[in-house]
Formats: structure tokens, C-alpha cells, sequence
């Protein structure tokens, strides 16, 4: 069999001694929400001014302590975590061993749907990724508590399309569905307003499902602008993104774009994707010319 199986299998195994060894007290909670269509935001009115945003390139979201951090979700959650599987959210699974409940517990997600897990525990460390994953050490989770007994460890699962034609992802609708499905995620509950904290996220969906990075980073910038909350985007070693999403973020925010101009931005560049990349169009693109299209 592949060898990345054995190092899941013993991710799991060594959850269960430990809990032989020692049972966890506290609570986990499952919580499947979707954004009824009233809450819906108008993008194409919305002048909400865009986030605060930090990059990372050498860290992983999980490390990423006191944010809400985004599972790469497979619209049936947990993904290939039972099988093959071992890229972002299988391996989350495999080292906070008690997400696997959802597994069993949660339907397929619907376009509008998203899962919370708050309270999951790690239990091992590992390296690697992917086909070179690998079981390492065990791992004592010293995150604290909040009143209900939960670790203070906020995930939610947001599923991404696959696109089998990479073509498919300027299509204005698939644009659409891309930006609600964030949305649900990042929109922030008004009984924790005042406790409002940041999103981890990173290249959502930008792997075997054949996502634009660069479309996925303003995707993800227009709905955590929408929710009000500000963004650390882990880019996975990848320096360039680092660099050009940066350029690209202080260019929009000196011209004082909001969500709107982002929006307008991307309908005008779902007619000419094919022409250069989504971060070319936006520099050579003033706001000003833009508004007057």
C-alpha cells in the first residue's frame, strides 16, 4: 500500500493511546451553518473599504494561533482523509484525530453551507506533504480553554470547486459562487462582534482542484473585506505571491478601493482573462478608468 497510509494510521493509533492513557476533558462542537439569501451581500453596491491584510510564507494555518483557520475543504468534509488523501485538510484530520467525527455526522455541502470545528485538539506533530508525509512526534496541545470547556481552535471547512477546465474559474457565476461560499465563512456572527478576530487562509483550492491563486487571494480579500475582519494569507513558500499580492494590495488601497471596485475588477477581467494575469490587469487598470466603464 502507500506509505503515507501507515503514517495516517499511526496518527490515529497514537490518538488512541493516548486517550487510554489519559481521557481529554473538555467539548468539541460541529456547527453547520448556511447564509439564508437576505444576507447575501450586493457586491456590485458594497463600499466597504478593503481589510488589513499580513503575509506569511513559511508557516502552516494550523500554526497560525487565535485566528479562525481554513480547512481546504472537499465539499464532503474531510475529503480523502480515510483513503488516499494526504494534502491540506486530510492532514489536519489525521493530527487533531477528533475533527473525523464530522465526518460521519456532516451531509455534502451545498454552495451557501459551511462547517465549524471549535475545540479540536493536535495530538502528533508531523513533516512533510503530501506522498512524503510523515508521522513524527507525539504533541501536547497547551492551547487554553474557552467558558465551555472548548480549545480556543477556531476551523471552518470551505470547499472550493474542482475545476476539470481551469478555464472554467472566469466564469462570472463560478466568480459568484467562489465569493458567497467565503463569505458564509468569514461572516462573523453579531453575538461575537465584539470579539471579532482575524482569518488564516492561504491558496484555497489552488491545488489538484486547478484554482488561479491570484483569483482566489481577491476572492478571498473582497468577502473577509465584506465581514469586516482583517486577513493573514499563508502563501506555502511561494515568495512571489508574497510580493506581487503586497504590491497589488498597497496599489488598491491608496486609490481607496472597496469591495465594489474589486468586484468591477473582476467582472471586466472575466473578458479578458486570456490576456494576462488578474494582478497585470488590476495595476494597469487605474480605479478612475475604471469607475467611468
Amino acid at each position: 500500500g502507500s506509505p503515507w497510509k501507515l503514517e495516517k494510521l499511526k496518527c490515529i493509533l497514537h490518538y488512541f493511546r493516548r486517550i487510554i492513557e489519559d481521557m481529554p476533558k473538555g467539548v468539541l462542537t460541529f456547527r453547520r451553518f448556511a447564509l439564508p439569501d437576505i444576507w447575501k451581500p450586493k457586491w456590485i453596491e458594497s463600499q466597504a473599504p478593503l481589510c488589513k491584510i499580513h503575509l506569511r510564507k513559511n508557516i502552516t494555518i494550523e500554526d497560525m494561533h487565535g485566528l479562525l483557520q481554513v480547512d481546504f475543504a472537499n465539499e464532503f468534509i474531510g475529503g480523502g482523509v480515510m483513503n488516499e488523501g494526504i494534502v491540506q485538510e486530510e492532514i489536519r484530520f489525521t493530527i487533531c484525530t477528533e475533527m473525523l467525527v464530522s465526518v460521519l455526522i456532516c451531509e455534502v455541502m451545498l454552495p451557501n453551507e459551511c462547517i465549524f470545528l471549535i475545540g479540536c485538539e493536535q495530538y502528533v506533530t508531523y513533516s512533510g506533504y503530501a506522498t512524503t508525509f510523515k508521522a513524527k512526534d507525539n504533541f501536547i496541545d497547551k492551547t487554553p480553554k474557552d467558558s465551555w470547556g472548548r480549545k480556543l481552535s477556531h476551523v471552518v471547512a470551505m470547499d472550493a470547486i474542482n475545476y476539470l477546465n481551469s478555464l472554467d474559474q472566469y466564469i462570472i457565476e463560478n466568480m459568484s459562487r467562489e465569493l458567497i461560499k467565503a463569505y458564509t465563512c468569514f461572516r462573523i456572527p453579531k453575538s461575537m462582534e465584539k470579539s471579532m478576530f482575524g482569518i488564516a487562509t492561504g491558496n484555497w483550492g489552488c491545488g489538484a482542484f486547478n484554482g488561479d491563486r491570484q483569483l482566489k487571494a481577491i476572492i478571498q480579500l473582497m468577502a473577509a473585506s465584506e465581514a469586516g475582519r482583517p486577513l493573514v494569507y499563508v502563501t506555502w513558500h511561494d515568495q512571489y505571491l508574497v510580493e506581487w499580492f503586497w504590491k497589488v494590495y498597497q496599489y488598491l488601497t491608496n486609490q481607496q478601493a472597496t469591495v465594489r471596485d474589486l468586484c468591477i475588477y473582476l467582472q471586466q477581467f472575466s473578458m479578458q482573462y486570456n490576456q494576462s494575469t488578474l494582478f497585470e490587469f488590476i495595476l494597469n487598470t487605474p480605479l478612475s478608468l475604471l469607475r467611468k466603464s
